[in-house]
């Protein structure tokens, strides 16, 4: 016997009324409100939820990804390497909440024993920086040339290569292997150094180098060659920085005994004099002439009573501590430095200045001469009554005048003459001897020195 007509209606209510009495909800916040659970036999990611509430399915699920993160490695190899760590290391988001809130409106009739699924998610940005931590082990870093300058030359340490993994790219591989793990081979780049070995050879070119003698006279005694050397000690690998000024009187000090100087001869208003510091001019004349060649702008420089035997007219440069200085400026981009050496065997002072190579194939020289004769003014005579009989003291040597000019040239690869500009032009004033008498010497004196 059929059933009557109203039961097939009455189940289709029924059908309809189990299938759709289940609230849906928007947010997974609306479903915590309601005390919503989730409804029996739902999974997710394998692990049963129904029945939860959200806070307990959530918590659930946390538990269950951290496991999940823990458990997916991955090996990271390159050519020089390999690196290995698990999800848990990486900034990774799951879509639980998305996930959560599409469990809790499952329909029980339609949800026939379905997992559903969560994903693995990483941020591109804080997935780069952390595989730059990790990925550090495979990575070296570019190294700069180094120049240390040492006894009159520069020694190089080379710039090398530097290696790093294109993070980029790796991140790209670790998020399509999130669901697995696994191993992942690294594309790796070489990374330049900012400074080549090139470059710093370049930058401490030899730019000029000039030498002096102390072999003749009384130049190579040994308290003058002593404060010599100690001058070029303290000037050697001496740098001038871009935009300075090298003052030879500030880095030399004051040539006392209680600074470590020793005295010998030195001119001192028109005398040969013995004072603490003897030598340090052939020292900066020395160094004068390197600067001039290397073109470098002189801010302070003075000629000395009379010409040198050590070097040539208008090529001098005294100083004195409380008086005459060099100076002059690197006015170039790089830094300059001064070589300063006293061979003692040579009987020499040697200084090199280093810096930016040239460029433009020039090679310079100095010419000096003299252009003007001043006459010798002769000498006064002084009869000191209070000297002993027979005493004749030569206070001062008269000394006759000139006139010198000193210029640069500048000679091409093929050695001609393409420049030449005028350097300085000094006069060297005439000097008025004194000679100092008894009464007994003065007719003798007055022959002896041609005094009238």
């Amino acid at each position: 016997m059929r059933p009557p007509k109203i039961v097939f209606i009455l189940l289709l209510l029924l059908l309809a009324l189990l299938c759709g009495c289940a609230a849906r909800y928007d947010t997974v916040a609306e479903a915590v409100r309601d005390g919503a659970r989730i409804p029996r036999g739902v999974t997710i990611d394998g692990t049963a939820v129904g029945g939860m509430t959200m806070e307990q399915a959530r918590s659930a699920l946390m538990r269950a990804h951290e496991e999940k993160q823990k458990t997916t490695r991955f090996t990271v190899v390159s050519s020089d390497g390999s690196v290995a760590f698990d999800a848990s290391q990486l900034p990774v988001e799951w879509n639980r909440e998305e996930v959560l809130l599409q469990a809790v409106n499952q329909s029980l009739l339609a949800f026939t024993g379905k997992d559903l699924r969560c994903d693995m998610l990483l941020h591109a940005e804080a997935c780069r920086s952390r595989l730059d931590e990790l990925c550090a082990p495979l990575c070296t870093a570019p190294k700069d040339a180094v120049a240390a300058y040492r006894g009159g030359a520069f020694t190089y340490t080379e710039a090398a290569d530097g290696r790093e993994v294109d993070v980029a790219a790796l991140a790209r591989d670790v998020t399509s292997a999130m669901a697995m793990g696994g191993k992942l081979t690294a594309a790796v780049r070489v990374t330049k150094p900012a400074y080549s070995t090139e470059e710093a050879m370049a930058d401490t070119a030899l730019l000029s180098r000039f030498s002096t003698s102390f072999a003749s006279g009384s130049y190579g005694k040994k308290d003058r060659v002593y404060n010599m050397k100690k001058a070029a000690q303290k000037i050697d690998g001496f740098c001038v920085a871009p935009g300075t000024e090298f003052n030879m009187n500030r880095v030399l000090g004051a040539r006392s005994g209680e600074n470590g100087w020793r005295k010998a001869t030195a001119i001192r208003y028109g005398a040969y004099v013995e004072e603490y510091g003897g030598g340090v001019c052939q020292v900066s004349t020395t160094l004068y002439n390197a600067v001039l060649l290397a073109e470098l702008p002189v801010t302070e420089r003075h000629h000395h009573s009379w010409p040198l035997g050590y070097v040539s007219i208008g090529q001098d440069a005294t100083i004195s501590t409380d008086g005459p200085n060099f100076r002059f400026v690197n006015n170039g981009d790089k830094p300059v430095y001064i070589s300063a050496l006293v061979d003692e065997g040579e009987k020499t002072v040697t200084v090199r200045i280093f810096g930016e190579a040239r460029t433009d194939g020039l090679s310079v020289k100095l010419r000096s001469k003299k252009v003007e004769q001043i006459k010798n003014p002769g000498s006064k005579l002084i009869v000191d009554d209070s000297l002993p009989a027979g005493t004749v003291l030569l206070e001062r040597e008269s000394r006759g005048g000139s006139v010198s000019e000193t210029r640069r040239l500048f000679y091409d690869a093929a050695g001609k003459l393409v420049k030449e500009e005028l350097v300085s032009k000094d006069k060297y004033r005439p000097i008025k001897g004194t000679v100092r008498v008894s009464p007994d010497q003065k007719q003798h004196a007055m022959q002896k020195y041609d005094i009238s």
